[in-house]
C-alpha cells in the first residue's frame, strides 16, 4: 500500500481540543482543518508532521 504523506489524516470523527485548538482525533490544527483544500504538498506534509507532533503531546497529558 503506498502512503502519500501529504494525504488528509481526517478519521470524519472530529473533537476539537480547545487547549491545543486542534482536532483531537486526527490532530490537525482549525487552522490547518481550515485552510486543508488551499495548502499545497509541502504545506500538507508539513501540517501532518504537526499533527502527530499535538496527538503525541495530547496523549502524553491525557494519559492516552
Amino acid at each position: 500500500m503506498n502512503v502519500n504523506l501529504g494525504d488528509s489524516p481526517c478519521k470524519k470523527q472530529c473533537r476539537v481540543d480547545w487547549d491545543y485548538e486542534a482536532c483531537s482525533t486526527c490532530g490537525r490544527t482549525l487552522s490547518d482543518l481550515t485552510n486543508w483544500s488551499k495548502m499545497n504538498l509541502l504545506e500538507r506534509i508539513l501540517a501532518n508532521a504537526k499533527a502527530i507532533r499535538i496527538l503525541r503531546r495530547m496523549e502524553k497529558i491525557n494519559g492516552r
